[in-house]
């Protein structure tokens, strides 16, 4: 699958991984799930891999920010970068 997730063996953040070709449900399914496996430690920070895919489209833009907004509450007070 192009887009997935680990944890970095630090444990201080989670690392989601993506790989083109992708699509917006298998990006959203596994952010899903890596909130869902980290919601235990909410101080984890999230680091976004992109270097392997090229920029999302306007409307994954769209969707990406709809997203964040309905999950707002697991994902306040997390620290993420994306690369």
């Amino acid at each position: 699958m192009p887009v997935n997730w680990t944890v970095h063996s630090s444990g201080r953040f989670a690392v989601l991984t993506i790989e083109d070709p992708h699509t917006f449900d298998e990006w959203r399914s596994t952010v899903l799930a890596m909130i869902a496996a980290t919601s235990a430690s909410p101080q984890m920070c999230l680091l976004v891999d992109r270097r392997l895919s090229a920029p999302p489209s306007a409307e994954d833009v769209k969707h990406m920010i709809d997203f964040f907004e309905r999950n707002r509450p697991a994902l306040a007070r997390r620290a993420a970068a994306i690369v």
